[in-house]
């Protein structure tokens, strides 16, 4: 029982225990432009843990990068790693991996447990101009207007002047829509900026006959007279405000409580709130709480049928769904059939969450073994009482 309670409470209270953490350094000092010969200290502290395993992981700078800690398996504390970088780098991008890891000791080995690592990119430019880029899209719903954006980084040695996309539109059919430009922007090298440059272009859904779908933003990259072959592609939705019933509980069982469940879809691009059915049946009119839908979600409503009227066999009950001030109905079958268990019980309003169950568990467990405790002592007590020693004495004759 003893060992029971130890290893409950030992659960409940590391639950609580803070994960090993590590301060971060900011976004500009984790990028280095390489430099031949350049030499540069990084620097992070690792704490919640007692004691601190450091770790590194130099990937393809392995040469070059090396871990600086004095203290190995202390407690936390600030680790280090240094790079050393050689004369020349071939062109790209390069990540290496430090930080710390937690340990314990079994039987004098050693175990991790949790890590936490800090990420320095070292770029090596490319010579003249190099950019890359990036569209984003989101969705919206029928004439509604969105921003597309585009994403430009020039990884060469040199600034680019001027730098712009066209992003071809595409319906679900792929036919194209619209062709929409940027507008025209310098674009400086990272060894003068490592900020990426943001330009952006406007969709008006509402100036074209669009119909509901999938769509595609296609961008081509243009710069100081020369077009990047790369494209960069992105899809968005244009949805309406419609809810739809997707499906429903199909079967029913007669004579007892059924759950009986409504599928329903929104095509809408934002949150719809307060959105219920009502199903009528022979057995009375039967309604679901209210949902709050976000956007294009695919959710279900849930009300109770306690069937005592309806027929058996295939019979006809029609649902009213109701959203933002609209209301549909829809007819649908279900098939009644007799009884094969003691059906489903309404949901209690009292919920009981796993953790209270769990505490409420271990405080039994807790009072268990402290009656048992108490209980062996009074009865060792008691026997003492009634057998009192006699330190090696006779009882005198009567």
């Amino acid at each position: 029982m003893k060992r029971i309670i130890f290893f409950l409470l030992f659960i409940f209270f590391s639950t609580n225990a803070l994960a090993i953490s590590m301060n971060q350094m900011a976004v500009e000092d984790r990028i280095v432009i390489f430099e031949p010969y350049l030499e540069k200290d990084f620097s992070v502290f690792v704490f919640n843990s007692e004691k601190v395993e450091s770790i590194m992981y130099p990937g393809g700078l392995e040469p070059y990068a090396t871990i600086i800690d004095d203290n190995q398996y202390g407690p936390p504390r600030e680790i280090k790693m240094r790079l050393s970088l050689p004369e020349t780098l071939s062109p790209g991008s390069y990540d290496v991996l430090f930080g710390g890891r937690e340990y314990y000791n079994v039987g004098g080995t050693v175990g991790g447990i949790a890590a936490v690592a800090s990420r320095v990119t070292v770029l090596s430019l490319y010579d003249g101009l190099y950019p890359k880029f990036s569209v984003a899209a989101t969705d919206i719903g029928l004439g509604e207007r969105m921003n597309i954006t585009v994403t430009i980084e020039n990884f060469g040695t040199q600034d680019i002047g001027g730098a712009y996309a066209s992003i071809d539109i595409y319906d679900p059919d792929n036919n194209l829509v619209t062709t929409l430009k940027t507008n025209n922007v310098a674009v400086p090298s990272k060894k003068n900026s490592l900020q990426p440059t943001i330009v952006q272009a406007t969709f008006d859904s509402s100036k074209f006959d669009l119909l509901p779908g999938f769509y595609k933003a296609v961008g081509t990259l243009s710069y100081d007279g020369q077009t990047l072959p790369d494209k960069s592609e992105a899809a968005f939705r244009l949805g309406t405000l419609t809810v739809t019933i997707k499906d429903w509980t199909r079967t029913i069982y007669a004579n007892v409580t059924n759950k009986f469940v409504v599928t329903i879809e929104s095509d809408w691009s934002g949150r719809i709130d307060d959105v219920y059915a009502r199903v009528s049946t022979p057995d009375g009119i039967l309604k679901t709480p209210n949902l709050d839908v976000d956007k294009f979600q695919t959710t279900q409503l849930e009300t109770y049928w306690e069937v005592k009227k309806t027929e058996l066999g295939n019979q006809t009950i029609s649902i009213e769904l109701f959203y933002a001030g609209i209301s549909i109905i829809k007819q649908v079958i279900v098939e009644v059939t007799p009884p094969i268990g003691p059906g489903v019980e309404k949901p209690s309003s009292i919920s009981i969450s796993p953790t209270l169950i769990g505490i409420t568990v271990l405080a039994l467990l807790i009072a268990i073994n402290i009656y048992f405790f108490v209980f062996k002592r009074n009865k060792n007590e008691n026997n003492q009482r009634s057998n009192p020693p006699n330190n090696g004495m006779q009882p005198p004759r009567m």
